[in-house]
């Protein structure tokens, strides 16, 4: 897939954006307001109103495509997130950016925001076989593992 593939394949999903008042998308509102009560509609509506409309245009993506150098003559990696759920779909610059760049992306989805993550994934027309090989949830990723130390040496 080319980026310029992907790029179209991002605008095609903030079209699928464009009116969050539908009764598909209240349905999948109230489902993610089930799942974590600190998520509210109109936090929900916020956070993808901003995602549609700074992330998911042609002329910021192509902005972005041009400020960082990025083309089709990359050697893929698969890039593991782990993402908080916290703030609905918190975590999407992350996922478009590894999706923009032609990596792989392997998930760890905060159990919080399941309804969204779901939505977050450019399962754009034509396109849906090609993003599933791309963004898979991860199954292998069962505990993550940190450590801190603030002693002084």
């Amino acid at each position: 897939m080319t980026i310029k593939e992907r790029v179209n394949s991002l605008v095609a999903l903030g079209r699928q954006m464009d009116d969050l008042m539908s009764p598909e998308w209240m349905t999948v509102l109230q489902k993610a307001e089930i799942e974590n009560p600190w998520f509210t509609k109109n936090n929900i509506i916020k956070a993808l109103t901003a995602i549609r409309d700074q992330y998911l245009n042609q002329k910021n993506l192509e902005r972005m495509i041009e400020k960082y150098h990025l083309d089709d003559h990359i050697v893929t990696k698969k890039i593991g997130l782990v993402l908080a759920g916290n703030i609905p779909l918190v975590g999407f610059h992350d996922v478009m950016c590894c999706y923009l760049t032609g990596h792989h992306c392997q998930i760890k989805y905060s159990d919080k925001d399941t309804v969204l993550m779901s939505l977050r994934h450019p399962y754009a027309g034509h396109y849906k076989s090609q993003f599933k090989a791309i963004f898979f949830r991860s199954t292998e990723i069962k505990r993550l593992r940190c450590s801190y130390s603030n002693r002084k040496q």
